[in-house]
């Protein structure tokens, strides 16, 4: 998930966003659990991505003209939408709802964890950020994290599902590039609401030609009801995250919003249990073990330079 550029210091209780954080994290934890139940549903995976999206779009686009008014839609924001909307979902989204049935849910959950840790390598690469020994030492961990998983003798019980978690880590990294576009790209006059609506539809215009080319028969209203529910509850949990994401982001910052990893994790790998009954070996649960730990020194890195930036002078 995109996190936005650091804005001013943020007074106040926490109280009201860490019960935000709580519950979006919960909520987002179940979105790989829902596409696991999409696919096996039998819902084609690049209908189930475009539908899904669009119509979270399309919700949000109708909140967004009630609360925010005309919809911004100039060149520089249309841009943004796009751009934001693919690296952030498009991409993503097409991603891990054809991993789905190749994986159990929690363990492409555990991917998430690795979105803050790639973050930080690009914007170390990209220069926005330095280098920080907590931050590069949470990159190696990370790293040790998933070799430790995709160990097939040792983990997981195919090689072929080896690939497949492999192939998934590119969403984490769809999202980190999402994270340095928005922190550096986002109109600041541009509300949340739209943001949100934008994104959506972005990703949406982008799934669509590929939905159009691969699978140009699939219709929605083909689909069992099992497999539609499983749209709406994907779009429903699409139009919770992002508004909360951006709501959190305004009342406690990124580096508080960016303790959503932690959450979701959990919470997927418990919906993954409670839907599916899946059960893990010792190796996933080593390597979650070791991805945490990465991503606990990344934060420390980010908190540690967040308290440098604070302190220091105004130029």
């Amino acid at each position: 998930m995109a996190q936005e550029s650091s804005p001013a210091a943020k007074t106040g209780s926490t109280l009201i966003p860490l019960i935000m954080l709580l519950i979006v994290g919960v909520v987002w934890g179940a979105i790989f659990t829902v596409n696991k139940a999409a696919a096996e549903a039998a819902v084609p995976p690049l209908a189930y991505a475009f539908w899904s999206i669009f119509i979270a779009g399309v919700a949000m686009a109708v909140l967004s003209l009630i609360f925010d008014g005309r919809p911004k839609l100039g060149p520089k924001y249309l841009l943004f939408y796009f751009i934001s909307g693919v690296a952030n979902f498009g991409f993503a989204i097409i991603l891990f709802a054809y991993a789905a049935p190749k994986l159990p849910a929690g363990v492409i959950t555990l991917v998430m964890m690795m979105t803050p840790t790639m973050t930080y390598l690009f914007a170390f690469v990209l220069r926005i950020d330095r280098f920080r020994t907590a931050s590069f030492l949470g990159l190696i961990l990370g790293i040790i994290g998933v070799l430790v998983i995709v160990l097939p003798e040792f983990s997981l019980p195919t090689r072929e599902m080896a690939g497949w978690f492999l192939l998934v880590l590119l969403g984490p990294t769809s999202f980190a590039v999402g994270n340095v576009y928005v922190a550096v790209s986002r109109p600041p006059e541009m509300p949340g609401l739209m943001a949100t609506a934008g994104l959506c539809l972005g990703a949406a215009v982008f799934i669509l030609p590929v939905l159009l080319v691969v699978d140009g028969t699939s219709n929605p209203l083909t689909v069992s009801s099992e497999g539609a529910a499983t749209m709406v509850i994907a779009a429903a949990i699409y139009c919770i995250t992002l508004t909360f994401f951006f709501e959190i982001i305004r009342r406690a910052g990124p580096l508080f919003w960016s303790q959503i990893g932690y959450i979701s994790v959990v919470s997927g790998i418990v919906w993954g249990i409670i839907v599916f009954g899946e059960q893990h070996s010792a190796g996933i649960w080593l390597g979650a073990a070791l991805m945490f730990g990465g991503l606990a020194l990344v934060n420390s890195g980010v908190r540690a330079a967040a308290r440098e930036e604070s302190k220091a002078p105004a130029g």
